[in-house]
């Protein structure tokens, strides 16, 4: 579910940031650069590289992560980590000059992350003593997924934090679906509420 919401194979194929062999089938993903709508509606940079399925890196993670900088090195060498222009219709494009990542190692970062991710909700959940089924788990991952492992604990405030925090594990389905409804990417927010909720179906 969220390797489709991260790069959907189609609209990935329109956008052209996939590389395809000879009978149409994506064998990478290249580099490209995300955008996002400020409060008044105007796109622009998230502020980095995004690689694969959402694996996203900025400037300051490459200068101090060795493994992000190698990732940069190899795929997009020298690439600028702003944009050289900001599309009118935010629709991302590939960083120039850079490499695909294949499809195996797509899936690696992949999993890297989600297990980072799923580190940092149990500690979260440790910590405030929660337990949630496996179904509101998954649905807070692919949540987080967009924001970074460090999400849950950053010092201001955030909406599902408090939400997920009040609730300790017993949530009423109209107000997670308004929850998750007041962040953005309004498609994959009602999916995730209703996974959340329902559990897959």
């Amino acid at each position: 579910m969220i390797a489709n919401f991260e790069m959907n194979v189609g609209t990935a194929k329109a956008w052209g940031l996939v590389e395809v062999d000879e009978n149409g089938e994506v064998i990478g993903i290249y580099p490209h650069y995300v955008f996002k709508q400020d409060k008044n509606g105007n796109y622009i940079s998230d502020g980095g590289i995004t690689l694969g399925y959402g694996h996203w890196v900025e400037q300051k993670e490459y200068n101090v992560n060795d493994d992000e900088k190698n990732l940069i090195d190899r795929y997009a060498n020298g690439a600028s980590f702003n944009p050289p222009y900001i599309p009118e219709n935010g629709v991302p494009y590939i960083v120039p000059n850079s490499s695909y990542v294949t499809m195996d190692e797509a899936r690696e970062l992949l999993i890297q992350d989600l297990q980072e991710a799923e580190e940092s909700l149990n500690t979260f959940l440790e910590n405030n003593d929660i337990e949630l089924e496996q179904h509101e788990f998954d649905a807070l991952i692919s949540f987080a997924h967009q924001y970074g492992k460090d999400w849950w604990f950053k010092r201001e405030e955030k909406l599902m934090t408090q939400f997920i925090r009040d609730g300790k594990g017993n949530y009423d389905p109209e107000e997670v679906r308004e929850v998750f409804a007041q962040h953005d990417y309004d498609e994959r927010r009602a999916k995730e509420a209703e996974v959340f909720i329902n559990g897959y179906q």
